[in-house]
């Protein structure tokens, strides 16, 4: 695969390993999407000496169309206000146990408290969070 294209720019690849190891990240959560890309970093990490990470790959959060919830699909802004009820539909989605309707802060340190990866569905996308 192509490290720097004819341009200059280097590639995704390189990038991310690098800004990695210049942050000092030890996990690396991502979408699935993202998941054939891993074990070229992992090569790409190793080949520079770099230390071992910890990945996850979450499933994607998708629109009615089928399209990634991203800016590069010009997903809509979501409405803050509404934040308790995003992040509690957030949190389902994920598969991870309800949390009360708080301020925000308050229902991430207890979903946080409570957090099992293993609740994660499995698979590219997660079904039913149109937001």
């Amino acid at each position: 695969f192509v490290l720097k294209r004819r341009d200059g720019i280097i590639n995704y690849q390189l990038a991310v390993v690098v800004d990695d190891y210049l942050q000092g990240i030890t996990h690396v959560v991502r979408g699935a999407d993202l998941l054939d890309n891993t074990e070229r970093q992992i090569w790409l990490s190793q080949l520079l000496g770099y230390p071992k990470l910890s990945y996850m790959h979450l499933p994607l959060a998708m629109n009615d169309q089928g399209q990634k919830l991203s800016k590069q699909n010009l997903a809509q802004a979501l409405d803050l206000t509404k934040a308790p009820q995003l992040l509690q539909h957030a949190i389902q989605a994920l598969g991870q146990p309800k949390v009360e309707l708080d301020r925000p802060e308050v229902m991430l340190k207890q979903a946080v408290a409570q957090w099992n990866v293993d609740l994660i569905p499995h698979g590219q996308e997660l079904g039913g969070i149109y937001l």
